[in-house]
């Protein structure tokens, strides 16, 4: 489908099947034009073009207009029109539609003209434009044609433009763009009647004979009515489809000399069947607009309706529901509130008779609320508390409590359980103690504007307490007591009386004690301090005697007991006997047994888990010096087999140099003495040129060798100048940029094992780059600070993971790093790299200053 912009109507096909569709229909309408209207009635030909191709154009935009052209230009080629006429006559009413239609798109809404009576004036008025396009057109035609008009030519003029300004674009735009009638067979017989009825009685009318008739006269009347009943019932597709059945019938009446105007001259005719088909469509064309719009209005109004109604419906069971919910709100709030009143009432008959002393003071300490338990124990009524200060009401109680409740005031802060003790003013000699709790009153801001004041008069509750702790102790006195048995015991040593319990103790009877001395049932280690102390007690050394003792039972077990023994003297102050308290141990004892057992074998613990860490910890000392032994003996076979690399080194660069260098030299010189010496030097020039490069090359491979393996900078000149001859050297060969710099090295040489390690590392380091790194520019930086000695190469080249090279388990990989860390370690320094694929990497060797003593020295 291809939309047009126009009216957003959506035309079938693609633009060339409509372009040659409406070609075709236009030259129809012209071809069938021009048959119709012949000689005077030619303007009518350019009228019935101009008011098809104003609806053409309002349907399917000005994309139409070539075809209009087109179809009005074959039109009056199958005339056989002159050539220039032909294309004057389709221009000219190519042009005027499209005028019309421009008009009609910007005064009368374009295709909806129709949807009022204003839009359908205004589109009148907008056409109209093209009258004088249709009269210049006209003119020419009829000058073309040779004839002349029987009646004047601008009413046929008029008239036509009248008859295609109200019939045929109406009727076009009606047919495309009204939808279809929604018809049930009761309404399709309807209009299948007034079509039966109109289209016979305009058959029988214009189509008859010529000869008019009452009968005729009422026939040719007939559509009119019916084409506006047709307005009135049905909608305007339908009437325009009557409109142009009546049109087309009463125009081929015309054309075949027949019917109503078959009597009247050619022109004449021609003229009344076109005023006849422009009054019938002009009145089927209002009605139905006017039907429509009132319809619609109808529609709209009842539409309208529709919508108040459940508006109206809808705000009506809102206000219902609304309703509802308020009467609910306020019957809970009714309920709420006989609640509240009850809670109130509840909570003030609460707040009179609780035995809980209950006020509210503002910031000044005054009263604003008291409630009677309080006010009685002030000796006053609640009522004389009211806007009176603490202070004096109670001046006790202020005394008291003013601390605290300024504490709360100032920081609002609560107290909860403060006992304080005061006398009561009834009673001021009997004190009174209370556990009270202050918070804070606050407003809505949060600030604190008074305080709520809870006492509880607990002087009863500590009264009992205190009788509670007198009688628990009386309790545990009578227990011990229970428990302690009375013996009475003579001057001799010999029991004069003994206790039931005493007996039960030691499974004796009391014949049976009272036959026997104390000593008898002693244990034997204990009876020597027993007479000791009851000879301290006889001579007046002691007024009592306390100690701890062993009896010894009938049945040969030992019991502990705790004795207390006094000397009870007559009235002459003479010695009568003894009185001695027992008190049965032995449980005590055998806990005290246990517990120094328990003590005792804890401390065996101790001491044999103390033992076996002390020797697990020899042991691990032993194993750490062990260690420490192997690892120093290691890094001294390392340093000496560095060592032993370096002398072997210098000893091979110096035979190099001294013996195979000198060799190598006189052999180059006798070779060109043996040159100038020849008679003909010409017969072995060239091979003695071969054995002289030859020679030159072997001295400088010789001295390439002899300083790769110890510059003799490196010895002469210390460290700076041999990293810098060698960054050179090596830049020449590896063609890379070195960048070199060194800082602060002073006068003062390092020692020779350190110079070389970091001579060694940087070497390594470059060799590196120069398989590895594919760098353009290498920096070399060597730094001398008061702490440390730092080695820094840095290169711009592609990089490795760091952590993904140390995580391989081929060792052979980073032979060169471990290397470099290994000489780095035997001298006490530390070594650092630092790189990531696509960043370069940098290599940072550091000595601590001054040197120390390493484990190969």
């Amino acid at each position: 489908m291809v939309t047009e912009a126009t009216n957003g109507r959506a035309l079938p096909g693609r633009w060339y099947v409509q372009a040659a569709g409406l070609t075709g229909i236009c030259w129809l309408a012209a071809a069938a034009g021009l048959a119709v209207f012949n000689g005077g009635a030619i303007p009518g030909v350019c009228a019935l073009v101009y008011g098809g191709g104003v609806g053409v154009i309002l349907l399917y935009s000005w994309r139409a207009a070539p075809a209009l052209f087109l179809g009005v230009l074959l039109g009056a080629a199958v005339h056989r029109f002159p050539f220039g006429a032909a294309i004057l006559m389709a221009g000219l009413t190519t042009a005027a539609a499209a005028t019309g239609a421009w008009l009609a798109q910007r005064m009368a809404g374009g295709v909806n003209f129709l949807g009022s009576l204003e839009y359908f004036g205004r589109f009148v008025l907008a056409v109209g434009v093209g009258l004088p396009m249709l009269w210049l057109t006209g003119e020419f035609l009829i000058s073309a044609r040779g004839g002349a008009p029987e009646v004047p030519v601008w009413a046929q003029r008029w008239l036509a433009h009248g008859l295609s300004v109200l019939v045929l674009a109406p009727v076009l735009v009606l047919l495309a763009t009204q939808p279809p009638t929604r018809w049930n067979w009761s309404k399709i017989r309807e209009f299948g009647v007034v079509f039966v009825a109109t289209g016979a009685s305009a058959a029988y009318a214009f189509w008859g004979s010529p000869e008019i008739h009452s009968l005729d006269l009422l026939m040719a009347y007939l559509p009119v009515p019916l084409v506006v009943a047709a307005a009135l019932r049905f909608s305007p597709r339908e009437t325009a489809i009557l409109v142009l059945v009546v049109a087309a019938i009463v125009l081929a009446g015309v054309k075949s000399d027949r019917g109503f105007f078959a009597d009247l001259p050619s022109g004449v005719g021609t003229l009344g069947a076109e005023a006849y088909v422009a009054t019938t469509g002009l009145l089927g064309m209002i009605t139905a607009i006017v039907v429509a719009q009132r319809r619609r209005a109808q529609e709209a109004l009842q539409q309208a309706n529709l919508v108040l109604e459940e508006r109206v419906a809808e705000r009506t069971r809102q206000l219902e529901a609304d309703n509802a919910a308020r009467r609910a709100a306020e019957q809970a709030l009714q309920v709420s509130e006989a609640r509240s009143r009850d809670q109130l009432a509840e909570l003030g008959q609460i707040y009179r008779y609780t035995p809980v002393g209950l006020c509210v003071l503002d910031r000044q300490l005054r009263f604003e609320r008291v409630n009677e338990y309080l006010a009685r124990f002030n000796d006053r009524p609640a009522e004389a508390h009211l806007g009176c200060e603490l202070a004096a009401v109670a001046p006790a109680l202020a005394q008291a409590l003013t601390p605290r409740l300024c504490a709360v005031l100032e920081t609002g802060k609560p107290v909860v359980d403060f006992e304080f003790s005061v006398p009561a003013p009834d009673k001021p000699g009997e004190p009174r103690c209370w556990l009270a709790s202050f918070h804070p009153r606050r407003a809505n801001g949060g600030e604190v504007t008074g305080l709520f004041l809870a006492m509880t008069d607990v002087t009863a509750q500590r009264r009992a307490e205190e009788a509670l702790r007198r009688s628990e102790a009386q309790r545990a006195r009578a227990e011990a007591f229970a428990r302690t048995m009375v013996l009475h015991v003579g001057l001799d040593g010999r029991f004069l009386r003994v206790p039931p319990a005493f007996c039960e103790l030691l499974g004796y009877t009391e014949a049976e004690l009272l036959n026997l001395r104390f000593n008898d049932v002693t244990y034997p280690e204990d009876r020597e301090r027993g007479e000791d102390l009851l000879e301290q007690l006889l001579t007046g050394k002691a007024r009592d005697i306390e100690f701890e003792k062993r009896y010894i039972c009938k049945d040969g077990r030992v019991v502990w007991v705790y004795l207390d023994s006094i000397l009870v003297n007559d009235d002459a102050g003479n010695p009568l006997h003894l009185i001695t308290y027992i008190r049965d141990i032995t449980q005590r004892k055998a806990a005290e047994v246990e517990l120094e057992a328990a003590r005792a074998e804890l401390e065996l613990r101790v001491l044999e888990r103390t033992t076996e860490l002390r020797e697990a910890n020899e042991v691990l000392t032993r194993e750490i010096a062990q260690r420490k032994l192997a690892e120093a003996r290691h890094l001294q076979a390392l340093s000496r087999l560095v060592d032993l690399q370096e002398t072997e080194r210098t000893s091979v660069a110096r035979e190099l140099h001294d013996q195979l260098g000198q060799e190598l030299n006189a052999l180059n010189l006798g070779i060109n003495l043996l040159r100038h010496r020849l008679d003909d030097p010409r017969t072995l020039e060239g091979e003695i040129q071969r054995l002289g490069d030859l020679a030159s090359r072997l001295v400088q491979a010789m001295h390439r060798m002899a300083w790769e393996l110890r510059p003799p900078a490196l010895d002469d000149f210390g460290l700076d100048v041999a990293l810098q001859r060698f960054s050179i050297e090596w830049s020449q060969r590896a063609k890379v940029t070195v960048k070199f710099h060194s800082q602060n090295m002073g006068i003062e040489r390092l020692p020779l094992r350190v110079e070389t390690a970091l001579y060694r590392v940087a070497q390594e380091a470059l060799s590196n780059v120069y398989y590895h790194a594919r760098a353009n520019t290498v920096s070399l930086l060597l730094q001398r600070r008061e702490d440390a000695m730092t080695l820094i190469v840095e290169d711009d080249g592609q990089g490795f993971d760091v952590d993904a090279l140390s995580r391989d388990g081929d060792i052979r990989k980073r032979l060169g790093l471990v290397g470099m860390e290994e000489r780095m370690l035997l001298i006490g320094g530390t070594l650092t790299i630092e790189s990531n694929p696509g960043e370069g990497t940098t290599i940072l060797a550091s000595v601590p200053l001054p040197i120390t003593s390493t484990p190969s020295d």
